[in-house]
């Protein structure tokens, strides 16, 4: 790697359209790369600093994603108010993503030995590596206790039907929160975690089912709950540190990413001034 390949891919990029902080997010990686390859010997100190002097590129535009309005959100937990064992984890995930802004990943990876019903709390390990408790609000706290009941349910009643089989979710007290069900929802497996995938999958399919009432919800993501949570949080005028520990991020400039509250909020900021 000489500074004239980093150069040429980088004009590369802003000649096929890319935004900018994606740009710059290249270059980073690729200034990384060279420090390496010059720990290792393979780049001079000239050529490594010549490609640590090239500047990030200036400009932004504005960020992709949403936040669900409160009657979208409304619509989709509408979808999701059935009895079944099904809808029941359905609808715990869906209120873990809006009340709690997790990632599907972090979700995924819950145990339920880091679930304290009483404290209100759950444990994680999210990206990075990086521990934090998370803290359910009435109405999450609600669907998670629900959830955790039936599925300790599902799995005393397997064990009572077919004393004979080796199961791999012992009495029901250990194992990921949110286990992966077999074919035709017979068992339910939970000393493996659910793929995230799947959590994208469940959004999916509700937000589907619900934009017969909601229209905006066409094109909400999975990772749009989690901009919803924040998002919600700054409405109520939370300090933005406080949103930056509750989402798991390690800088403000990340969590400010997460803000939508659009130009109705800088529209109402703006008649609050003094003249």
């Amino acid at each position: 790697m000489r500074y004239d390949n980093v150069v040429k891919f980088i004009a590369h990029l802003k000649e096929s359209g890319i935004q900018t902080v994606t740009i710059n997010a290249y270059l980073c990686a690729l200034k990384g790369v060279a420090q390496t390859a010059w720990n290792l010997g393979q780049v001079s100190d000239h050529d490594l600093m010549r490609i640590k002097a090239i500047k990030q590129l200036r400009g932004s535009r504005k960020p992709v994603g949403k936040a669900l309005t409160r009657q979208e959100s409304k619509a989709m937990l509408s979808k999701c108010e059935g009895a079944t064992p099904q809808f029941t984890r359905d609808r715990a995930i869906l209120l873990l993503l809006l009340g709690c802004g997790l990632r599907r990943a972090e979700i995924t990876r819950i145990e339920l030995k880091n679930v304290y019903l009483e404290e209100g709390r759950i444990r994680l390990v999210g990206k990075g590596n990086k521990e934090r408790d998370v803290f359910l609000n009435d109405a999450v706290l609600a669907a998670v206790n629900r959830w955790i009941e039936v599925r300790k349910q599902i799995i005393t009643d397997w064990n009572a039907k077919y004393p004979y089989k080796t199961g791999n979710a012992g009495d029901g007290t250990t194992g990921f929160l949110f286990g992966k069900w077999t074919r035709h929802y017979s068992y339910l497996i939970v000393d493996r975690p659910l793929n995230p995938w799947t959590v994208g999958d469940i959004v999916k399919k509700y937000k589907s089912e619900a934009e017969e009432i909601a229209a905006g919800l066409k094109t909400v993501t999975t990772h749009d709950l989690r901009r919803t949570f924040a998002t919600r949080l700054l409405e109520k005028n939370v300090d933005i540190t406080t949103v930056k520990n509750l989402m798991g991020h390690s800088s403000i400039t990340t969590t400010t990413l997460y803000d939508r509250r659009g130009d109705e909020a800088m529209r109402r900021a703006t008649k609050e001034v003094d003249l």
